[in-house]
């Protein structure tokens, strides 16, 4: 059973800088409840969920593979979306999944983004600008919300892009720190969590630094630590058996009980270097040697921190709503399989 780590309220503050107060700190913990029996996974690959009809949830976790596939509330398989190729409905690398109103739309990092019914039907195409997409949510009328450099000079420093339904670039907002380099990579990665139709959250990568911004681009509330995880370098993933890995921010989600989740991926208390380093790419059961993870229940309007829960044995991958978490974790036949685990608090 992993342990549970209650926690006291950390530095977070509103607009305003006035202190949070200080509610009791909630017991958190995790529970597999269930093994996806579907094909098992690269874990070196990027790993995207999103919530299916009926408790189920979709997943492409071999994403070079161009496939998505679709799961039922135990993980068993239900059938495939989408292939490999250039065509209508067609993809070459899923850079996010995003279901809502009975739709699952999917970004392709090569510049297309798809749409499918609740029954894998193909819908429609949407053309697309931008390419490299990590990131996306979907808000009122259709409208995305992607996270992404973009190479024209005009765009520099804003990471963030409200896009419409016809692939059009609305507006650009958000900025990099001016002590980083226009453009910088690092200062680019965020993670969004949308709040309503027209207002989302946003968490940078690279420090504790989480906002609640309008479709306009308008900061409405603001959390943050005034401390920076890593510096804005070249942050090497399969170097964690040899240095000491960085705090990253993961996700952020918005639970059913009105909270703000925040998952986090730290060094273990005990980390230690490898001694004879695999530079091979780790599978995330040799991963977790290294690394921990943490999820986070913080009050959306102060950003006092509610609980939390440390997790050593696999990583989280993704948040399937109800209070339910897909990882990753390592089966008798050594097969690295997505387990669906239960948030109870």
């Amino acid at each position: 059973m992993p342990r549970c780590l209650p926690f006291l309220i950390i530095a977070a503050a509103a607009c305003a800088g006035i202190p949070a107060p200080q509610p009791a700190a909630k017991e958190v913990s995790l529970e597999i409840i269930a093994t996806a029996v579907g094909d098992s996974v690269d874990g070196s690959q990027p790993f995207l969920v999103a919530p299916a009809p009926n408790r189920g949830f979709y997943l492409s976790a071999q994403a070079l593979s161009g496939l998505v596939e679709q799961l039922d509330s135990l993980g068993r398989f239900v059938r495939v979306i989408g292939r490999i190729g250039d065509g209508p409905g067609e993809m070459r690398e899923p850079g996010g999944l995003i279901a809502e109103s009975g739709r699952l739309f999917i970004t392709d990092r090569f510049g297309k983004w798809h749409t499918f019914d609740s029954t894998g039907r193909f819908l429609r195409d949407i053309p697309s600008t931008i390419s490299g997409v990590r990131n996306a949510i979907l808000l009122r009328g259709d409208t995305l919300v992607v996270t992404q450099r973009i190479g024209d000079p005009t765009q520099q420093g804003k990471p963030l892009h409200l896009i419409a339904p016809d692939g059009r670039i609305v507006r650009s907002f958000g900025e990099a720190p001016a002590s980083e380099a226009p453009n910088h990579f690092a200062s680019f990665f965020r993670e969004l969590a949308r709040e309503s139709d027209t207002s989302f959250w946003v968490a940078r990568s690279d420090r504790y630094e989480i906002e609640l911004r309008s479709t306009s681009g308008a900061l409405l509330r603001r959390f943050a630590l005034q401390r920076v995880w890593f510096p804005p370098l070249d942050h090497d993933p399969e170097s964690i058996d040899r240095e000491r890995p960085a705090t990253t921010i993961l996700a952020i989600h918005r639970d059913p009980h009105g909270h703000l989740l925040v998952i986090m991926r730290r060094a273990r208390v005990d980390w230690k270097p490898n001694p004879a380093p695999d530079r091979k790419l780790m599978a995330p059961a040799d991963g977790m040697k290294y690394i921990s993870e943490t999820i986070e229940i913080l009050d959306p309007g102060t950003g006092a921190l509610l609980g939390s829960v440390e997790e050593r044995d696999f990583p989280i991958m993704g948040y399937l709503g109800d209070d339910r978490l897909i990882g990753i974790r390592e089966d008798a036949l050594g097969r690295q399989v997505p387990v669906i685990v239960r948030l109870k608090h």
